[in-house]
């Protein structure tokens, strides 16, 4: 398979280093120093081979741009989207591709399809609480943080945007998600634009009350889940693997490429419904949306 990675940051080179392991891999980028094919555009790669598979992975004011190229170009093939989806809220371009998803890569963790199951269809959901919070300055090791996209409202970052992975998995735990409130804070001396911590409340069909936390300062890193069920709880730790639900659990242990391989092969293969898609991608979008117009009005 011919594999086209558009973007060479950190996530890029996660893509193109896995995927290169059984597949034909180049890229699109200006990096001096490049280990693959090198491209200038996304109209020459594809003019060069018959390309396969696309992954967009350049910075997320880019995506619809280079999204939008392939529905003018007519791309036929595999596509990858790393999230969020677009920088706003957007409408998808018309596509005619075999498959297209979006790098929501969490759903593939044996903790959250435990936490799935556990959940799906019980009764007496009262309370359901995600929690994410990583320094900003240790997710891109050996970069100054405050130029990199993730500090930059304009380049399509911000804590929201950046950690978007708990609105995603909300949604797919629970169905979809009405926002009720949302609070923000800045506190520490990190420079990003925006605020350092989201909190979000939200009410699903299955569970009347979740709380969705995302902030850019803690060290050490935390990503967990807790669910009430009335008589007792289930709990999660994205981070070490752990499982519990009243005391009795399991652990899992997978290293760090193992839900971007998953990922990969559900869009490659078509098998597993855990890929998110396009759709899903601009749903995740409208709740930032909202959240950032609701911010937007109580800071006036």
């Amino acid at each position: 398979m011919n594999v086209v990675i558009v973007g060479l940051g950190s996530i890029g080179s996660r893509h193109a280093r896995l995927l290169a392991e059984a597949h034909d891999v180049s890229v699109v980028s200006r990096r001096p120093q490049c280990e693959y094919p090198q491209f200038a555009s996304i109209n020459s790669a594809l003019a060069s081979d018959d390309i396969d598979y696309v992954v967009i992975a350049s910075p997320t004011e880019y995506h619809f741009e280079h999204l939008n190229e392939l529905s003018q170009l007519g791309f036929g093939g595999l596509v990858l989207i790393e999230k969020p989806l677009f920088d706003d809220g957007r409408s998808i371009p018309p596509l005619n591709v075999i498959r297209a998803g979006v790098g929501y890569n969490l759903r593939f963790h044996p903790v959250i399809d435990k936490v799935r199951h556990t959940v799906l269809g019980a009764e007496g959901l009262q309370h359901a609480e995600f929690l994410v919070g990583q320094h900003i300055e240790d997710s891109r090791p050996g970069r100054d943080y405050r130029t990199t996209y993730s500090a930059r409202l304009d380049r399509g970052g911000g804590v929201i945007r950046d950690l978007s992975h708990e609105i995603d998995l909300a949604r797919y735990i629970f169905g979809e998600l009405e926002v009720l409130d949302c609070n923000t804070g800045r506190r520490g001396s990190v420079e990003v634009d925006g605020p350092h911590e989201v909190i979000v409340r939200a009410s699903a069909s299955s569970c009347p009350d979740i709380s969705i936390t995302m902030n850019c300062l803690d060290r050490p890193a935390r990503r967990s889940i807790r669910v009430d069920l009335g008589s007792e709880s289930v709990s999660a730790d994205l981070l070490t693997g752990r499982f519990d639900k009243s005391g009795s659990g399991a652990s899992f242990s997978i290293d760090r490429d193992y839900t971007y391989r998953l990922l990969h092969e559900a869009v490659i293969s078509g098998r597993d419904d855990r890929l998110a898609t396009l759709w899903d991608g601009e749903a995740v979008m409208n709740i930032i949306e909202e959240v950032d117009s609701r911010i937007a009005e109580t800071s006036r």
